[in-house]
């Protein structure tokens, strides 16, 4: 009963609440987690739980050596939306048993960001004008710098959500809500360049092999950024050429960086030269103001580092 109740809780995350597969597999991960634990207890029905049992758990877990401390705020989030589910769509625990559930606090983290002269060193590394792959992670590095988009919503952009002459992009972020980024004409400029040689490798593929459009996905069809394949690329793909790249242009060392990393350095730089918050959380597509107010603690950290070397009596 307790499986059967997880997969519709799983439906109705995907389905009503129209959350990413990603999300979707995460939850699935943890409430599988959570109802091993209560067959284990001889707990076999919603009814069987109680706050002994979700103290339990919830001990099982802050203990672990395995989770850090984001994997149990993040378990934890999720057995309390799971209950939620069980309170309102199944009317089969009472709703006092929340109360018995704690998370702790959010460790808050200093986004790992470039400085702007890193960003240029490595976007301005040496490339191919000629080479279909120099061409694209410029075009990638270019874009991700520009617009602040996560790897996802990068790998999912298709041909119609470039919009070359008003200077922007459609972006389908958490939760498939919809959203317009800016591009810069550093960004545009790259990606017409790219967007050319994406025409002439899908050329070449074509008279390759009579099947080769047949072969390529539907989905894939319209992507923007592909591999030698013709298929859409992969947020994995991606970053492995980012290494590649990194290692060739090699201006930083002893840290590492990652798609991610060009997300909060435009919003790091962004906040820097004079943006707004609300405008950033509206790029960013965050859907809470607080998790954008994260870049004031990294720009404030910075602002530190030269009070101490500047002024007099510091």
């Amino acid at each position: 009963m307790l499986d059967i109740l997880l997969q519709r809780f799983l439906v109705y995350l995907k389905g009503t609440r129209n959350y990413s597969p990603l999300t979707v597999d995460a939850y699935s991960a943890d409430l599988s987690d959570f109802v091993n634990f209560l067959k284990k207890s001889s707990v076999n029905s919603p009814q069987g739980i109680d706050k002994f049992i979700l103290r339990k758990y919830i001990l099982r877990i802050n203990t672990s050596k395995n989770y850090s401390r984001a994997t149990i705020i993040r378990k934890i989030a999720s057995l309390r939306s799971f209950l939620k589910f069980l309170i309102q769509q199944e009317k089969s625990i009472p709703s006092r048993l929340l109360l018995h559930i704690h998370s702790p606090k959010k460790e808050i983290k200093v986004p790992n960001f470039l400085t702007e002269e890193e960003v240029s060193q490595i976007i301005d590394a040496p490339y191919s004008s000629d080479k279909f792959t120099d061409l694209r992670m410029k075009a990638i590095l270019e874009v991700l710098y520009s617009s602040g988009l996560r790897i996802s919503e990068l790998t999912g952009l298709n041909i119609g959500d470039v919009d070359l002459l008003g200077g922007s992009v459609r972006v389908f972020g958490k939760g498939s809500k919809e959203r317009y980024v800016p591009l810069g004409g550093a960004a545009e400029t790259a990606l017409k360049d790219y967007l050319k040689a994406r025409g002439d490798l899908l050329t070449a593929l074509k008279r390759g092999s009579s099947s080769a459009g047949k072969d390529i996905p539907v989905k894939d069809r319209d992507a923007v950024f592909l591999n030698l394949h013709g298929r859409r690329i992969t947020p994995r793909g991606i970053r492995k050429l980012l290494d590649i790249w990194i290692r060739r242009a090699s201006p930083i060392t002893g840290r590492k960086v990652s798609p991610h990393t060009f997300r909060h350095s435009f919003a790091t730089h962004m906040l820097e030269h004079g943006c707004d918050l609300r405008s950033i959380q509206e790029m960013l597509g965050h859907s809470s103001i607080g998790t954008t107010q994260v870049y004031t603690h990294t720009t404030i950290e910075r602002l530190k580092k030269i009070y101490e070397r500047a002024h007099p009596r510091r």
